[in-house]
């Protein structure tokens, strides 16, 4: 009996080195693609790793290092904020899983604050409350990227009063409010792309290199007007769903913007109005979209997630953005599908084939693995 146990110890101990040796190749494979250091984060006492602290583990990477956070069901960051302050990679396992991805967990933060010293940030497949992006006169924030992440809310912060940024990139996620805060201090040649995402409302920002593109707007998840107090901003591609006369666009608050072959449905207003907008003649107005299979309520991020955006043949949005890209999130340079899980590299399946070990039997299994190439 004595030795069917330690059989049976050993029989774990096999299996967790096996995990973390796949963990470590796809880490090598990484690397080799990236020329970088990857760093593995758990607090999922089924999931392996090199660290099961998010703050140290990012104290421990150098610029420029990816961190592979994966699933669990609490917070990393606790009721904390997670401060990024260097180059760096954070890649989640998903803002949204089913039972059968990681049990239905996702990697979870509360807050995440990007410092203005913080150039070259890519955050990806995560779920949280809020991200804040500084931005300050002295220092120009570079190459930041937010991807197929659930938040929120995302904020644009000026400290100083001077908001300075180039390549600025929200794309492939979902999020009630992107808020720009002291927009008076947003610098005019502030470049901030927000394309291919599903929002609810844009607000208290704008700029002459502000590129609102090929987005889905539902006003009813935030706020029922869509862009609030947006200024300069080119605004294309975009399609507005109203699901309800309640719901706006918006234009009546944005200031000096362009807008080209966006798309309204059953909003309260039209391609029309504000302070000096130049509106395309490409515009159209309460034409339904033709979702494939659009939920009608948008209030739980399952449904939205359970959503098919992509367009049915006879649809006028197909076809009809800028340079004959399709209108909404499926066309553009970002196509974005709900339906779609993003991740990292992690371990599908293992088998055993021989469960039962006698002494100095061989242990025999089969391990299948998934490197998603999305990111």
């Amino acid at each position: 009996m004595f030795q069917y146990f330690k059989g049976l110890a050993t029989y774990y101990q096999v299996i967790k080195h096996v995990l973390w040796g796949i963990l470590l190749i796809f880490s090598i494979n990484v690397k080799t693609a990236y020329a970088q250091t990857v760093l593995t984060v758990s607090i999922n006492p089924k999931i392996p790793a090199q660290y099961d602290d998010i703050f140290t583990a990012l104290n421990a990477a150098n610029d420029g290092d990816i961190l592979y956070v994966h699933p669990a069901k609490e917070n990393y960051d606790g009721e904390d904020s997670l401060v990024i302050t260097k180059p760096i990679t954070i890649i989640g396992g998903g803002y949204y899983n089913d039972r059968n991805t990681y049990g239905g967990e996702e990697t979870k933060f509360n807050k995440i604050r990007i410092k203005a010293s913080a150039s070259d940030v890519k955050i990806a497949n995560i779920l949280t409350t809020r991200i804040t992006v500084e931005g300050e006169e002295s220092t120009t924030i570079n190459n930041i990227s937010l991807e197929y992440i659930y938040s929120d809310r995302i904020d644009f912060e000026a400290v100083n009063n001077t908001f300075k940024s180039t390549e600025l990139k929200i794309i492939n996620s979902i999020t009630p409010l992107i808020f720009f805060n002291y927009w008076q201090d947003i610098d005019e040649s502030a470049n901030i792309n927000i394309e291919n995402n599903i929002l609810g409302q844009v607000a208290n920002g704008g700029g002459v290199n502000l590129l609102i593109r090929n987005n889905i707007f539902n006003p009813a998840i935030y706020g029922k007007i869509a862009l609030a107090n947006v200024y300069n901003a080119t605004i294309a591609n975009n399609i507005f769903w109203g699901n309800s006369q309640e719901n706006a666009i918006g234009t009546s608050t944005s200031d000096f913007c362009i807008f080209d072959r966006n798309l309204s449905y059953q909003t309260s207003d039209n391609f029309n109005g504000g302070v000096d907008n130049v509106f395309g003649s490409n515009n159209f107005q309460n034409k339904n979209p033709s979702f494939n299979a659009a939920k009608s309520s948008w209030e739980e991020l399952s449904t939205i997630v359970s959503s098919d955006f992509t367009l049915k043949d006879g649809s006028p949005a197909i076809g009809s953005g800028t340079e004959g890209t399709d209108i909404g999130i499926t066309g553009g340079e970002y196509p974005f599908s709900t339906l779609i899980r993003y991740g990292h590299p992690h371990v599908q399946s293992i088998n055993v084939n021989n469960p039962v070990l006698g002494v100095d039997d061989t242990l025999k299994f089969t391990i299948k693995g998934i490197f998603p190439t999305q990111n």
